[in-house]
């Protein structure tokens, strides 16, 4: 079974709606797969993406294990978050309507393959 289905991704998506509105961002676009997490989120040039990242991952994470403690047996007692992250920017050639696009289909491609 996928880490991140079901009860767990339900509830990470409110921990990370949250967590932006804790700091004053704003998640535009979210989407939780079995495994990895993708968000188009807008906060002041004052927060670097790498601090945003730590934040989302950090709190995220101690809210999860706290609230679901069987999940730590799950990952075999790793981290639940990897080290890197992808991270991009609205600019001349990568438009919002575009990262809005991709983030939503992420599921489709993730169902598309579970047929496999």
């Amino acid at each position: 079974m996928a880490l991140l289905g079901s009860a767990v991704g339900k509830r990470l998506k409110e921990i990370l709606r949250g967590i932006a509105i804790r700091y004053g961002w704003e998640i535009d676009t979210m989407e939780v797969t079995s495994d990895h997490v993708h968000l188009f989120v807008s906060f002041p040039p004052t927060i670097s993406i790498a601090e945003a990242v730590r934040i989302f991952k950090g709190v995220s994470s101690r809210r999860l294990t706290e609230e679901f403690p069987d999940m730590e047996k799950r990952i075999w007692g790793a981290p639940l978050w990897a080290d890197g992250y992808f991270a991009s920017t609205v600019n001349d050639r990568t438009t919002s309507q575009q990262i809005r696009r991709y983030i939503k289909n992420q599921i489709k491609q993730e169902k598309q393959l579970e047929l496999f």
